[in-house]
Formats: C-alpha cells, structure tokens, sequence
C-alpha cells in the first residue's frame, strides 16, 4: 500500500512538471490557438502554424524600425598613445661657465721649490728630509731597477703554512705593480723570493725589542740573513723584507726599519735596507682584509717611499687620502707634489706659472690615480695645489710636518 502510494504521489510530481513545461512557451514547444502571443520570462512569443503543427515562435523585438538597410556600427576610436615629448631647450643662456685651460705656462723649473728650512740637517733616523727641492735622503734608487730580496722567516711555534706564502706573494705583486704605474714606468721594482721557510732557532715569542730598544733591529736583521745561508745572491740587492707567518708571536714592537745598515751577506759586506713587522702590522691586516685586502702592500711601499726620499706624513697625518699621510690608506697615491719631487711626473704633466700669472687661469686636472694625458699637478710660485684621488684640494705653504710616531 505504502509502496502504491509513493508511486502515484511521484506519478502526480511527474504530471505536474509536465504540464508545467507544456504550458510554458519556449520556443519549439505546441500551442493551442493560432496567432496567440504571450509573454514569457521578458520574451514575447506567438503561436504559428509550422509545418502542419501549432508551436511556439519567439517574437524579435527591435528598438528600432525594421530597415532592409542595417544601422552600421559606430567604430572604436583608438586610444590616443601619449608620446615623450622633448624638453624644450632653454633659451636662457646656462650660468655653467665655460672654462678654456690657460695656455700660459712657466718653466717646470721654476716650480720646483728649494727647501726653506734654516736647519738643512739630515739624519734618517728622524725622518728630517726637506719636502722641497732637491730630493734629500733617497737611500734606495728612484729611477731605473729597485732590486728587492724577500726571506720567508718561521719559528717552531709558529710554522708557515701554504696560506701565508700565497697572501705574501700576492702582496708582492702589488707591490711591484705599484712602482711601475705610479712611476709611469721610471721605476721598476724586482723581488727576489724563494718559497722557502728559514726555521728561526728560537721560538717566536722569544724574539722581543722594546720601544727603547729600537736601534737594535740589526741584530736580528743580520740573524735572518745567516739563516738563509747560500741561498740567495745579494749582489745588486737594494733592500730586504723578512717576513713572517700570520701565527707568529713576536714581541717587536711596530715596523722595523733599517736604512743603509752595513751587514754581512755570502758576498761581502753590504749596505742593505730592511723591514720587517711584529704583530701589530699582522693583526691589523686581518682586521681590515675584507675593506683594505692590500694593507701589507701599502705598508711596504709606505716605507719604502721614505727610503726614497720623501717625509710623507702630510698635509693630515692619517687621513685616507694615500699612502703618504697613511699606509693602510684605501688610496695607494702619493701625492702630487710628492710624485713631482721623486720626478715621477713629466713636465707636461705639470702645469706651472708665477703668481703674477696665476689670476683667471683655469687648469684642467686629470686625478692622480687615472694614468692618462693631462695636467696631474698645478703649482705657482710658493703655493702648491695637490689633486688626490678623490679631488680633494688642498693649498700649503712650503714647509716640513715631521712625523711624531716612527713608521
């Protein structure tokens, strides 16, 4: 019974859908009376014979009157491409003045400036050089071949290792690049080196000389140069670097210098440069390598800049403006003034005048660390201009600041 009755109430559904659809007009669908219309869901339909069969036919409605002639369609304006227009040039004349160098220019000799000091005494130990003309107390060669010996020098508790040997002689090409580019090629520094450790006889942190002691440097210089023993020629050999591994534990204090030192070699008795560093110098190199990866090479051409004869130190001892007024400068440049008096600078290079002449002249400077044509330095009568790699200028008198610290 239940069974029944849920069939006749599903049969009922049926029928009702049915109806339902049969009475909608969509189109297709069979109509009753001919010519009926009807609205349907917003669509108008009539009733048309088709066929022999009455069905539903859906009415097209236009908004406007029927044409045989077809409403064309307005065509889309394209979007206009906005285009760069060009800047119009100003008809106002630029306030940028227009600077022609000066064509007047005086003997570079009479440039060269000569020293002013009442007391010309010259002791190397005190660094006290003129900074003027003439060069005074070069002990190594300023032109031609600087020949450089290079001894690699460890002790038991502090070995050298493969690590050491490739930071020195990576340094030592810097070194030697140095000379040749900031010479313009008048200076061409050699070094002799051997791969070779020298085992020191005693242990690093034996190896001790006080502040007091600076003038005893020698003695330890001569030591190294017996350990290497037949080793190297010395013949022609200007000057000589010991150095040490990154380990060591020496007790010198600062940089070691030796300057025309008689010392004896397997060829005789020489008159020798030298340097050689404690660990100050080592300590700070591992602390700026990553900012200043070439400290050693600046701190070796630092010193050996004062063998050549020059003061360095100024103008601003310490600031970051070459390896003259600092060794572990970010700059290795020497100043203009200081390349003029080693001569490393050609006459054309420099533009002299006269300070009667030196009124609206306009010198146009090429830095001093790009090698190319042009004016590197500008000097008049008792001034001098100095162009640094960052196109600092300073204007000095003629005059010494001596160093208060050796280095």
């Amino acid at each position: 019974m239940k069974r029944l009755l849920i069939i006749l109430v599903l049969l009922t559904f049926i029928s009702s859908v049915s109806s339902t659809y049969a009475k909608a007009p969509f189109e297709g669908n069979s109509c009753q009376k001919l010519g009926q219309k009807r609205i349907y869901k917003k669509l108008e339909y009539k009733c048309e014979r088709i066929s022999k069969k009455l069905i539903w036919v859906r009415i097209k409605v236009n908004s406007a009157k029927e044409s045989s002639n077809p409403i064309p369609m307005p065509t889309p304006s394209p979007i206009p491409t906005t285009s760069p227009q060009p800047i119009p040039t100003p008809t106002t004349k630029s306030s940028e003045p227009n600077y022609q160098e000066s064509s007047r220019r005086a003997d570079p000799e009479t440039c060269r400036l000569k020293d002013q000091r009442k007391n010309q005494e010259l002791r190397l130990d005190h660094f006290e050089r003129n900074n003027g003309f003439p060069l005074q107390g070069a002990t190594l060669p300023t032109k031609g071949k600087l020949k450089l010996l290079s001894i690699l020098v460890d002790f038991p508790d502090a070995l050298g290792t493969l690590e050491d040997l490739k930071m020195i002689r990576e340094q030592e090409k810097v070194m030697v690049a140095w000379f040749s580019e900031a010479s313009q090629g008048k200076l061409t520094a050699e070094v002799i080196t051997s791969d070779k450790w020298f085992r020191a006889p005693k242990a690093s942190v034996e190896y001790e000389l006080l502040p007091t002691q600076y003038g005893l440097h020698p003695k330890y210089a001569q030591e190294f140069i017996d350990l290497t023993g037949t080793s190297f020629n010395w013949d022609g050999v200007n000057a000589f670097m010991v150095h040490f591994p990154t380990s060591q534990k020496t007790k010198l204090q600062s940089a070691q210098l030796g300057r025309a030192v008689e010392l004896n070699t397997p060829q005789g008795r020489k008159s020798l440069n030298y340097q050689y560093f404690g660990t100050l110098h080592i300590d700070f190199a591992k602390r700026v390598k990553d900012k200043n990866p070439d400290y050693l090479a600046g701190q070796w051409i630092h010193e050996h800049l004062h063998d050549l004869g020059l003061t360095l130190h100024a103008p601003g001892n310490g600031f970051y403006t070459g390896l003259g007024q600092n060794q572990g400068s970010y700059s290795q440049m020497l100043s203009a003034w200081e390349l003029f008096k080693l001569d490393w600078l050609s006459d054309n290079q420099i533009f002299c005048t006269t300070v009667s002449e030196i009124e609206n002249t306009f010198v146009n400077l090429v830095p001093l660390e790009i090698f190319e044509k042009g004016n590197r330095a500008a000097i008049a009568g008792g001034s001098i201009v100095l162009i640094t790699q960052e196109w600092w200028l300073f204007t000095i008198g003629l005059f010494a600041i001596i160093a208060a610290t050796c280095c």
